[in-house]
């Protein structure tokens, strides 16, 4: 998955078949491209904050919402159903 390989294990030969050579970076503090997002990975010292969990019999939902960077908080959605 992209998640485990850029923020967890940092492996970004893995992590550079997710994203084009010419990966457009739409924020206007990471650097462009691909080479700008894997720069700011390196520069994390958190992975990820888990924000929620939800349990109802045999289903498990964990809410993963921020990442901490050094000029504030990236704040992302992703639902996991387990």
């Amino acid at each position: 998955m992209l998640r485990d390989a850029l923020f967890n294990r940092r492996d970004f030969a893995a992590a550079e078949q997710y994203f084009s050579p010419t990966y457009l970076q739409h924020s206007a503090v990471i650097a462009a491209g691909r080479d700008g997002l894997f720069s700011l990975v390196r520069g994390l010292t958190r992975r990820y904050e888990s924000a929620l969990a939800v349990a109802e019999g045999d289903y498990v939902m964990v809410h993963v919402g921020s990442i901490t960077l050094p000029f504030g908080r990236l704040a992302y959605k992703q639902l996991r159903l387990i």
